[in-house]
């Protein structure tokens, strides 16, 4: 496994991807990540659909949570979200390096409920989530997957940190494209979710469904490289 070293400590920054998906996201997510800013991005093909995408982040985590080398976190990122300046990675760090802190974009399923009957739990997506090893081993190494009645792909870590009295850092998108889903405290994500004060320290272009998903990707990573990251579109 590759892995960055920060201040001593070694984070594996790890990308899955698979052959349900556009080949095309994958090749300029490297771009943007290895290429432009040397990031040493562990790239994991996956089983999908077959295999459920929590079910795969639990497989890493305990094929190497355990080994001698191990990282000292982990930093897991969708093939569809960016990093927009390279030390985005120190902004993570300086979260997460207190080992009780659980980094995360923030996400709500809006179709499980919660312990209190509610829809709205804001929580840790697996689009980019970073977390310490002794954080994960602390919490019971919470199941990601998302079979669980309550919790959505890796819903149940923040549950966990939440029942412990770890401390949660949700990113919030500070501007979205088209944004349609409520985030519960009156935030909203869409389609395109930039992540930071402008110009912004993260994209993530969501919702892989959508026709222009690749399109619209693309476009953000070219801009990325040119320097002319476009927040409006």
């Amino acid at each position: 496994m590759n892995l960055l070293t920060i201040s001593g400590e070694t984070i594996a920054i790890i990308t899955l991807y698979g052959d349900n998906r556009h080949q095309e996201v994958t090749a300029w997510h490297r771009k943007v990540m290895v290429d432009h800013f040397q990031l040493p991005v562990n790239y994991v093909k996956g089983n999908f659909p077959y295999q459920s995408h929590g079910w795969h982040m639990n497989q890493l985590l305990a094929q190497t949570v355990d080994l001698a080398d191990a990282p000292t976190y982990y930093l897991f990122l969708d093939n569809d979200a960016i990093f927009l300046r390279k030390d985005a990675m120190n902004l993570i760090y300086s979260l997460v390096r207190n080992k009780i802190t659980l980094f995360g974009q923030a996400w709500e399923s809006r179709h499980k409920k919660g312990p209190n009957g509610f829809y709205e739990h804001p929580y840790c997506s697996q689009a980019m989530i970073c977390f310490s090893r002794l954080m994960y081993n602390n919490l019971g190494r919470p199941d990601m997957d998302h079979w669980i009645s309550r919790s959505d792909t890796a819903e149940e870590m923040t549950y966990e940190a939440e029942k412990k009295g770890y401390i949660l850092a949700l990113a919030y998108p500070s501007h979205s494209v088209d944004p349609n889903t409520p985030l519960g405290n009156g935030c909203r994500q869409g389609f395109g979710n930039t992540y930071g004060p402008t110009p912004g320290w993260f994209y993530h272009c969501s919702q892989a469904p959508n026709p222009r998903h690749v399109e619209v990707f693309v476009e953000k990573c070219k801009e990325v490289l040119a320097g002319k990251f476009d927040i409006s579109k």
